[in-house]
């Protein structure tokens, strides 16, 4: 059914989801580039991966950001600075929970303080 929507208007979920939206909002996931910039022209943008927890699920939900992933697998975290990449920052989430939380104490939340 969503995928359906989106070959009518690809933009569908992600309209309705920011539609006068007047609140700090953090969405867990979006799986397609248009929803990832949708999401960075209205706030920040994190694509975070965990290496080894990837699936192989050929579809177009699943794989579209995987380009990303393989461009920036050996890039270390942090703000990513080219233009043409639908995100503001990448998290490798290649730890334990403590781990995750520091690299959120010391790059999401000093990031979006700037914003």
């Amino acid at each position: 059914i969503g995928d359906g929507f989106r070959q009518i208007q690809p933009n569908i979920w992600i309209d309705m989801l920011l539609r006068d939206n007047k609140k700090n909002l953090i969405i867990s996931d979006v799986r397609y580039v248009n929803e990832c910039k949708a999401v960075r022209n209205s706030g920040v943008a994190i694509l975070m991966w965990r290496p080894g927890h990837e699936n192989n699920f050929q579809n177009r939900s699943e794989q579209e950001l995987m380009p990303y992933v393989r461009m920036l697998q050996s890039a270390p975290d942090g703000a990513v600075e080219d233009p043409n990449i639908p995100f503001d920052l990448w998290i490798k989430n290649d730890g334990d929970i403590d781990s995750l939380y520091k690299k959120i104490d010391d790059l999401v939340i000093p990031y979006v303080d700037k914003v």
